[in-house]
């Protein structure tokens, strides 16, 4: 598991699940930004824009969601890894134990996807939507 999102961290984090929020960012806000305000849509348009809302709600719940629990399954996981190791006799364990890092999906340079990350991208979005209905107005 952890060779494996090593691998991800090195080939997509850098630019991959950054462009992948911003998309998902940006289609939330112009497809919530033109469906509240707008009462002459036809049916076919709100539909394709509610489930354009469906689809990055579920990114960021869904997918963004459980790459942040990812970090904090590694973290209990190590924990009781650590507290299990330290009454063992051989010393081997405790120090590969010691040397073992989380696990941390990385998007951006240094940040990585914690559980509330998908939250903080919703609250931001929201601002952005409620900052651009009032310039509107």
């Amino acid at each position: 598991m952890q060779l494996l999102v090593q691998f991800f961290n090195q080939v997509h984090a850098a630019s991959t699940v950054v462009h992948l929020f911003a998309f998902a960012s940006s289609i939330q806000i112009i497809s919530t930004y033109t469906t509240i305000p707008s009462t002459g849509l036809s049916v076919p348009l709100l539909i394709i824009l509610l489930a354009e809302l469906l689809d990055t709600y579920i990114v960021f719940v869904g997918v963004f969601g459980y790459a942040g629990k990812v970090y904090l399954t590694s973290e209990t996981v190590l924990e009781e890894l650590k507290r299990r190791g330290k009454g063992m006799k051989a010393k081997k364990i405790p120090k590969m134990l010691r040397s073992l890092p989380t696990l941390k999906i990385g998007f951006g340079t240094g940040n990585f996807i914690d559980q509330t990350t998908p939250l903080v991208f919703l609250s931001a979005n929201n601002a952005r939507i409620v900052d651009l209905l009032l310039l509107k107005k």
